[in-house]
């Protein structure tokens, strides 16, 4: 009892992107495989069973690592060439979990959305890595500017509910933004 215990404990920690964010799960693997988890052959079979069951729970009962997830997977197809299906895909998640990720939006690994119903990331957004966003935050374009149109996130950045950033913002890296900031065209990057 007290292996099998370990073995699952281990499986769990597997599965958090590291020690500064035990609290969230890491939906970057999913470009490769559709689970990321280490069976090993000492394993007893209770802790395999388990494994394959839980993180697909946790993908479907968490809305923001499920549009993550569609996000990761519509991005490696819009890289490989395919327009519609990607959009479709996106489409189909925002539909059932109110999360708009454009799939050719760059986000980097570590990325987590909290309670996630009305976020909104735009198609030329950039997000690096360890980022933050609960609901309500957009990261939209104005509608008048040509080529990069979306903000961009630095490392480790945290946006509070209802924050909205419209057009090409640059925002630095450890920056922790309020709720409800309004934010439009802002030439210098936002880093307090």
């Amino acid at each position: 009892y007290h292996r099998w215990a370990q073995d699952i404990i281990r499986i769990y920690q597997d599965l958090l992107p590291g020690p500064d964010y035990r609290y969230r799960f890491d939906p970057y693997w999913v470009k490769a495989k559709p689970y990321r988890v280490r069976l090993e052959p000492g394993q007893s079979a209770e802790v395999q069973v388990v494994v394959r069951n839980f993180v697909p729970a946790i993908n479907h009962t968490n809305p923001g690592l499920y549009a993550a997830t569609v996000y990761r997977i519509a991005h490696a197809l819009l890289r490989l060439g395919a327009q519609l299906i990607p959009r479709m895909l996106t489409e189909i998640a925002h539909k059932e979990v109110g999360i708009d990720i454009h799939p050719a939006a760059e986000i980097g690994r570590h990325f987590f959305i909290d309670h996630g119903t009305g976020v909104v990331i735009g198609e030329t957004a950039e997000i690096a890595d360890d980022c933050t966003l609960y609901h309500g935050v957009t990261l939209g374009g104005t509608g008048k500017h040509v080529g990069k149109r979306h903000p961009s996130l630095g490392d480790n950045v945290y946006i509070g509910t209802g924050a909205i950033l419209l057009g090409p913002i640059r925002v630095g890296n450890n920056v922790r933004i309020g709720a409800n900031l309004f934010a439009v065209d802002a030439q210098d990057a936002i880093a307090f």
